[in-house]
């Protein structure tokens, strides 16, 4: 039996557990064999959407602030308040 594209949409949006077309692993690595903090998601893939999204949200280490006074301000936590000079 041939799997039809839009069969194959329907159990990407819907599928729930593991299996191997909808399982996402994401890594923080501290070096090439530490890993800080890593996620596993099985779920539909508009969950793993935002989960992606707050995983990449909570690792993001750099900002570039580009303003008309100054070419260029590298802020080195985005939780922190980095003043434009």
């Amino acid at each position: 039996m041939k799997i039809t594209e839009s069969q194959m949409v329907v159990f990407l949006m819907f599928s729930k557990g593991e299996n191997l077309y909808t399982t996402i692993q994401m890594g923080h690595f501290a070096s090439e064999i530490i890993i800080k903090d890593d996620v596993v998601n099985s779920e539909d893939i508009l969950t793993q959407i935002d989960e992606v999204m707050m995983f990449i949200r909570k690792h993001i280490s750099k900002e570039l602030i580009i303003t008309e006074f100054s070419p260029t301000t590298y802020c080195f936590s985005i939780r922190e308040f980095c003043p434009i000079l």
